[in-house]
Formats: C-alpha cells, sequence, structure tokens
C-alpha cells in the first residue's frame, strides 16, 4: 500500500500516513512534535493525474489551483480582510503567489501546463479576490 511521507511546516517533523483510504480527499495532518495543523491533498500528483481522462484531468487541476490559493488565503487571512482593494492583495501577496503557481504548474499534467496559469488565475479570481473592488 503506498505511504506518503510529510514534513511540518512548523517544525520539519516528517510524518509517514497510508495513502490509499485518503486518495482524493484532503487529510488534516497534526505534528506529533509541535503538535501544528495542516491540510494535505492526497492523490493529486501530477503521474497520478496523467492516466485520467482529460476531463477529470482538468477537473483534478481546477481543484489543486483551488486547494493552493485556499492555503494562501487561509494563511494570510488577517491581512486580507483588512486589504481595501485587489490590487493591495496581489501586491502584498506577488511573491507567495509567484511561488504558489510555480508549484502548481508543476504538479499538473504536461498535457495541462498550457492551460494551467489561467487556471490559477481563475481560482485567485474566485477565492482570494471575491468581494473586493
Amino acid at each position: 500500500m503506498p505511504t506518503r511521507i510529510v514534513a511540518c511546516p512548523s517544525c520539519g517533523r516528517k510524518a509517514r500516513f497510508q495513502e490509499e483510504p485518503y486518495r482524493g480527499h484532503r487529510v488534516l495532518v497534526r505534528c506529533r512534535q509541535c503538535t501544528y495543523e495542516w491540510w494535505v491533498e492526497v492523490g493529486l500528483e501530477a503521474d497520478g493525474m496523467s492516466g485520467a481522462s482529460p476531463d477529470t484531468a482538468l477537473q483534478e487541476a481546477r481543484r489543486l489551483a483551488r486547494f493552493i490559493v485556499n492555503e494562501i488565503r487561509y494563511y494570510h487571512q488577517d491581512f486580507i480582510q483588512k486589504a481595501r482593494t485587489r490590487q493591495e492583495i496581489l501586491e502584498e501577496l506577488k511573491d507567495d503567489l509567484a511561488l504558489a503557481q510555480t508549484h502548481y504548474l508543476s504538479r499538473i499534467p504536461p498535457e495541462l501546463r498550457s492551460e494551467g496559469p489561467a487556471l490559477f488565475q481563475e481560482a485567485l479570481q474566485e477565492i482570494l479576490l471575491e468581494g473586493k473592488p
């Protein structure tokens, strides 16, 4: 049964869990050392999507984009609530967003990489910038 090793974003301790029961779902992982909790998306690796039908791969790529943007929104929620405009959010988070988009493009199948930036921007508009002028 495939296992996955994840590192705690807070302290770096590595943990292992069985992937199969959670395939296609988000898993809340808690570090045994520092008790930090974070979400892990299981089953959306590029090699896992490459064998899927084009429609399924596209849906999974959209889901991955939304997941990554949601993580950014969660991490910066105080700033986003205080920000008045979309431009203010984009300017403040430009480094994080660039890194997130690079990570996203590395995780989707090669045949979707041409559509990847548009899918990521769609998730930004839908999740991060909603309700901001």
